[in-house]
């Protein structure tokens, strides 16, 4: 609320601030040799000099107040929030990367993953990255890896609005002393149909 309320401000005191100047100087409210007195005095006149510096900062201060709260907003957030009975619940991130992270270990073959949450306007949605540990069937393991995910993410998080579960293979690790066209021979199938060269 804070945040809001300092960028509101900032944001209508340089709007009134250029706008007094634009009708200041636009509609000769204020004669250009008064404008040029003013730069004058500011130069020449100690105390003139220090009214202008403490205004310059506090509109540089709040200019930057301005562009950290405005860009606060676009941060990514590092949670999920559920409305509850009595409040709303946040889950970290971490909560659900780990929870990726389990069913790893529960599916097997797979040596890395990494799990990237989008926020959409109402579910969210998981990136899931691998690296299998070998060849193996990657529509197949792909698949259990996006059950295993929802169904843990809906059971023990409570997320009903989780939305896709994307699963990318990025990397293969082959068997100490055999060759990708080795293993390519033999007769794998991925939807009935033989991967052989």
């Amino acid at each position: 609320m804070w945040s809001k309320f300092m960028a509101f401000l900032a944001t209508l005191i340089f709007i009134a601030t250029g706008s007094a100047f634009l009708l200041a100087l636009e509609g000769d409210f204020i004669p250009l040799s008064e404008v040029l007195s003013f730069i004058d005095r500011a130069y020449t006149d100690f105390s003139t000099r220090l009214v202008v510096i403490f205004t310059g900062l506090g509109l540089v201060i709040l200019g930057l107040f301005n562009i950290y709260f405005a860009l606060g907003s676009f941060r990514r957030k590092s949670y999920v929030a559920i409305r509850g009975a009595q409040g709303p619940i946040q889950i970290a991130h971490k909560t659900i990367e780990e929870l990726v992270e389990k069913v790893r270990r529960d599916v097997g073959g797979i040596d890395k993953v990494s799990t990237r949450i989008i926020h959409g306007r109402r579910k969210i949605s998981l990136e899931v990255r691998v690296s299998l540990g070998s060849v193996r069937n990657v529509i197949d393991i792909s698949k259990r890896i996006q059950g295993a995910v929802k169904e843990d993410v809906e059971r023990v998080l409570g997320i009903t609005n989780l939305g896709e579960v994307k699963v990318f293979v990025k990397k293969i690790t082959l068997e100490k002393g055999k060759k990708y066209d080795d293993i390519l021979e033999q007769k794998q199938t991925s939807r009935g149909i033989e991967l052989q060269r």
